[in-house]
């Protein structure tokens, strides 16, 4: 029987390549106990809100990305392109590239031994919709700020998206609070600016009369000044590295097509991903029970 960390491993080889480069196990169980029941994930049986830490638990892995995800993006654009496969008439590219990307990654690891699962996605509807940010913050150590309701990430900033949650009928990690403790805020001084910069900015949403999507997407620089502040902790380079590149951001803000025509066309080929890199980012993600 394979451990959990196996498991893992596979997804986090699997992804890497394909651009979702954080990855991370979680014992479903801690995430349900710190949410509303709406918002809870299966268990496949198992008890979905255990009273102790040895009650055996579901795992759980959490897929997302920094800005490692954008070229690989585009070059599968441009490979659909190629092969007229044309994307134009997909609702949201990225979120159908999200989808099967992350269905073939659980299908190639979980398939061979009949193991069970279930994929949910940030984009799913309201009856299948998961609390993300709060996921991350209880069980990938992504602090999650309240203030300005995004995750930050001690290395990364506010640079990250958080892409889908895989629950396996599998045994998970223990549920305890060495292996998943409550991650620090990075930035703590920065909390009243960014509490009056979003208070400022859902007001101007509420003033409108087209949507918080619309809203967004037509204030989106603003947005990411609100990003940028969050992640104001970061040295100058550390925000090089790790702050979106503009036609991402921009996307991201957007979900334009206009975006992903206007940069496709000018992208370079992402620079080889060396295999050694792989437990380097693995690790990275989480990975505090993945390496007791």
């Amino acid at each position: 029987m394979m451990h959990y960390r196996e498991i893992t491993k596979a997804f986090a080889e699997g992804l890497l390549p394909l651009g979702f480069d954080l990855v991370s196990a979680f014992p479903v169980q801690r995430y349900n106990t710190s949410i509303l029941p709406t918002y809870r994930l299966p268990t496949f049986g198992r008890e979905s809100t255990p009273s102790t830490p040895s009650t055996p638990t579901t795992l759980g892995i959490l897929v997302a990305n920094t800005r490692h995800l954008w070229p690989i993006f585009l070059r599968h654009l441009r490979n659909r392109d190629q092969a007229g496969d044309s994307w134009e008439a997909d609702s949201d590219p990225l979120d159908k590239y999200t989808r099967a990307t992350v269905e073939r990654a659980a299908v190639a690891v979980l398939s061979p031994g009949g193991i069970r699962f279930e994929i949910r996605y940030s984009d799913m509807a309201e009856r299948q919709v998961v609390a993300f940010q709060r996921l991350a913050h209880e069980t990938a150590g992504i602090y999650y700020n309240e203030k300005c309701h995004l995750n930050v990430h001690e290395k990364f900033g506010a640079w990250i998206a958080l892409r889908a949650v895989v629950v396996i009928d599998y045994p998970g990690p223990a549920n305890t609070s060495a292996l998943f403790p409550s991650p620090f805020n990075p930035y703590p001084s920065a909390d009243s600016l960014l509490e009056d910069k979003t208070t400022h900015l859902r007001s101007v949403i509420a003033s409108s009369d087209s949507g918080a999507k619309a809203g967004i997407s037509r204030n989106w620089r603003a947005w990411v000044e609100l990003r940028d502040l969050a992640s104001g902790f970061l040295d100058e380079e550390a925000r090089r590295r790790w702050r979106y590149d503009q036609g991402e951001i921009e996307y991201h803000y957007t979900a334009s097509k206009a975006v992903l025509r206007r940069y496709g066309s000018r992208m370079m080929e992402p620079k080889t991903i060396d295999p050694k890199t792989v437990d380097q980012v693995y690790l990275s993600g989480l990975q505090r029970a993945n390496n007791r």
